[in-house]
């Protein structure tokens, strides 16, 4: 049965549909990341860059980055990720810096964290190729829009198929004290599945978030941890 935190949830995204123009962030709760500090820890301080957006001119990107939340016409319409709709305060690329940032900072293997800064004993510089999700347009989700709580409630499970691609390129780590930048492995992951999926094409955006964590979670760091103890 369908808590009641879920329904308010949904309902409330459908009245903002018919009176405001929300945006979207990319982050995610980071209070729910495992601290990795009784199997891992490194006696160093580190620093994320902000990440170089590479995106323009790169397959599925140039999609969100010219078209609206909807892509397509007829029975191949889907939901994308436009770039449109996230929030305008900050830029994509530093978005995903910081939700690196700020996941990595929360499994506590390093003594010190900061962002941008050549201060700490190693940094973290890269690009973002690709942060690109499409799921299949729900007719039937759209119809159920306009009826408010009652059709949040009887749409609430629908899902579509969907997938969602991230590509992070041109990684590496930078020793600060001696000025040594040491390579790291290009990630690709695309994640292929079922979605939950609104009438409006607004939780793909929340797939986009769930699984950049996944990728940081099951790339990035792991990647970090193994270069930086070859190297100590």
């Amino acid at each position: 049965m369908m808590n009641k935190f879920k329904i308010f949830s949904l309902f409330t995204l459908s009245l903002c549909f018919l009176a405001c123009t929300p945006t979207k962030k990319i982050t995610y709760d980071y209070t729910q990341i495992e601290s990795l500090k009784d199997s891992v820890s490194i006696d160093n301080s580190f620093s994320v860059f902000i990440l170089e957006d590479v995106r323009k001119g790169v397959e599925d990107s140039e999609k969100i980055l010219d078209s609206g939340r909807l892509y397509g016409q007829g029975n191949d319409r889907i939901c994308i990720n436009s770039d449109k709709h996230y929030t305008p305060e900050k830029t994509v690329a530093r978005q995903v810096s910081e939700a690196i940032h700020y996941h990595i900072k929360q499994t506590d293997i390093f003594e010190n964290m900061a962002m941008n800064t050549d201060e700490m004993d190693y940094s973290l510089k890269g690009s973002v190729m690709r942060l690109y999700g499409e799921q299949k347009f729900s007719k039937r989700a759209s119809a159920a829009q306009s009826f408010g709580l009652i059709g949040a409630i009887a749409t609430a499970d629908i899902k579509s198929p969907g997938k969602i691609r991230i590509t992070l390129t041109n990684l590496r780590l930078v020793d600060n004290k001696s000025n040594m930048e040491i390579p790291l492995d290009d990630i690709d992951l695309q994640f292929e599945g079922q979605y939950r999926i609104d009438g409006d094409c607004w939780f793909i955006y929340d797939h986009v978030n769930e699984y950049l964590k996944e990728t940081i979670r099951l790339r990035l760091i792991p990647n970090i941890i193994e270069k930086i103890a070859s190297l100590n």
